[in-house]
């Protein structure tokens, strides 16, 4: 073993197994749409953004001049949009990309003949985060001629652009050594995916989040120097400065430094524990001793995952469906400890918040809907990802199809324990919104029916549509991947472009504006519905129980509200009924069998 850490460097960067990783990687035709997919949807949008901005210089009839001065107060918005929508794609990307890097290999039984090899652990994790690399700078480098092409118009500095492709480099790098790290842990590439987006974002938002802890009951911060570490805001700086803002004297005009130093300590630090954790494997560490406890060896009998079943392992149907039976005994954490150790630290950081701050805050309740939600429903949008791709790539989908299950059933079992995986985050947010904010009485009780009427539904169609994508796609990744692209599409995308449409179409012709359109697409999404539950139901400032007005994206009532909250449930109940009977269709299609 070389000791030399310049060589070790440079061997396992540029080493066989990077060589490997780039010529698997670019002979699937999936990288090729991937970017192909990634260049079009960001001229697409641009293309899209820019015309709704430019409509009112178009038709206004203004002069060169004028029209040349306001193309320059444009450019920097149509930049700053464009470094934002890179930067969150770019995040992704990169979890999904070194998601599989070593759980895969074990699944395939590839990782002894690697292990074989005379390569050092340190050269063969390396080598697998170089290979990644190469594929973010290929996208990011992709997408930079079209921000040069931007500055055409004027008002976008170099050093914006230099800025903004740093952090979002640095930032995925960071991203691709925390999945890395937890492909090297777990056995799931969408789990390692999940687990390690969710755990990059913690790290992104730590300073943020300290400096908050430490505002907390004070009259101001105590210390703003933390902030630049967090790259999510420093780049929101550099597109304020960009757009025209002037820099605070508390924060320096290359602050952003700082955020690409963190990034970089974070992904030295993952490397060198995806290092660690694959050492072991090396040793034998990941080879489970035999238990001792006959509870225990029963339970080692069980399929993966069933650990928790033995003592109703004489039980084997759950509707007499012996499918549905294993899949609702799946293990939902990495390890029986994480949702304590989690679940304590975010209620002891709740309990402190609303200890200096006042129970009747209600700015603190919506910051933990958003997080809690937004991982409740990136969580639901890769945890069924898994499902029929996993099988068909650990090679026991042959097997699962020969026996008497009928492809519904199967896609019926599939669905049912992806669906339990995914609620305890949504059960823990229910706990938080009855402890801290309907009991003391800063919230009415309606939040709680509202909720589960307007935040489960979708999150039904988002694991239906990912057991169809697991189906479809040969690779877990692909198929999240997928799953999630139609989520943004669906509550994102779509709304940006039916609005955008809108505000077209109302400069050129007699079309209403669009504040008094945006109700169509907004009342089936998922987050100004929730956003509208919660502002209705606040009665802080209210007497008694008199109900607050539904007025935020909405006008409602209670009444009203409730009603479209049910048609909002059936809508999509109806939408899961038919992804799952599309997936039941193309596996019984692809497999050759009855439904």
């Amino acid at each position: 073993m070389n000791a030399n850490p310049i060589k070790l460097l440079s061997r396992g960067l540029f080493g066989p197994v990077c060589d490997r990783e780039i010529r698997v990687v670019s002979r699937r035709s999936s990288s090729y749409w991937v970017r192909a997919l990634y260049v079009l949807g960001l001229a697409g949008i641009s293309s899209l953004v820019y015309f709704a901005i430019t409509v009112d210089i178009r038709f206004a009839g203004s002069g060169k001049a004028s029209a040349l001065q306001q193309l320059q107060m444009f450019a920097p918005t149509l930049g700053a949009f464009f470094a934002w929508f890179q930067f969150v794609i770019m995040c992704f990307v990169a979890s999904t990309l070194t998601a599989g890097a070593i759980c895969d290999e074990r699944r395939k039984g590839s990782l002894s003949s690697l292990l074989a090899t005379p390569l050092t652990p340190a050269q063969i994790v390396l080598g697998k985060f170089a290979g990644a690399l190469v594929q973010i700078v290929i996208l990011i480098a992709a997408g930079v001629p079209l921000l040069l092409a931007i500055r055409l118009f004027g008002g976008i500095s170099p050093s914006f652009i230099v800025s903004s492709t740093c952090i979002t480099v640095t930032t995925a790098m960071l991203h691709a050594s925390i999945s890395l790290a937890a492909s090297a842990r777990v056995r799931s590439s969408t789990m390692a995916a999940s687990s390690g987006l969710a755990t990059s974002v913690f790290w992104c938002f730590a300073p943020m989040i300290l400096t908050l802890v430490l505002a907390i009951g004070s009259n101001g911060p105590r210390t703003m120097k933390l902030l630049p570490f967090s790259p999510y805001f420093s780049l929101g700086l550099e597109t304020t400065s960009s757009l025209g803002a002037v820099n605070t004297p508390v924060f320096s005009a290359n602050g952003w430094w700082w955020s690409v130093a963190y990034n970089g300590a974070g992904c030295a630090l993952f490397l060198a524990i995806a290092t660690w954790r694959f050492r072991k494997i090396t040793l034998g560490g990941d080879v489970a001793l035999p238990p001792k406890s006959k509870k225990k060896r029963a339970a080692a009998l069980l399929p993966d995952g069933d650990k928790g079943a033995s003592s109703r392992a004489r039980d084997l149907s759950v509707w007499d469906d012996a499918m549905a039976w294993r899949e609702l005994r799946q293990r939902v954490f990495i390890r029986p400890w994480h949702p304590w150790v989690a679940g304590i630290a975010a209620v002891a950081l709740l309990a402190f918040a609303y200890w200096e701050s006042g129970i009747q805050t209600i700015e603190i309740f919506f910051f933990a809907s958003a997080v809690l939600l937004v991982v409740f429903y990136f969580q639901s949008a890769l945890i069924a990802s898994n499902s029929i791709a996993g099988e068909r790539e650990s090679r026991s989908l042959e097997v699962l199809l020969t026996t008497p299950l009928s492809a519904r059933s199967i896609v019926r079992a599939k669905w049912i324990g992806a669906l339990r995986r995914a609620s305890p985050v949504f059960v823990f947010y229910l706990g938080i919104t009855l402890v801290f904010a309907v009991l003391p009485g800063t919230f009415s009780f309606v939040v709680l029916v509202h909720l589960l009427l307007i935040a489960i539904p979708p999150v039904m169609f988002l694991i239906a549509t990912g057991v169809w994508f697991s189906v479809v796609a040969r690779r877990s990744p692909v198929a999240a991947t997928l799953n999630l692209g139609l989520g943004v599409a669906i509550w994102i995308v779509f709304p940006a472009v039916f609005m955008a449409c809108v505000a077209i179409a109302s400069q050129i012709g007699h079309f209403p504006p669009p504040d008094e359109v945006f109700g169509i697409v907004a009342v089936w999404n998922p987050a100004p519905m929730v956003i509208t539950a919660i502002q209705g139901a606040d009665v802080s400032e209210a007497s008694g129980f008199r109900w607050s007005p539904y007025r935020t994206f909405f006008d409602f009532n209670l009444w009203t509200f409730t009603l479209s909250s049910i048609a909002f449930c059936a809508t999509y109940f109806v939408l899961t009924w038919v992804a799952l009977r599309g997936a039941a269709r193309s596996l019984a299609k692809r497999a050759n069998r009855v439904r």
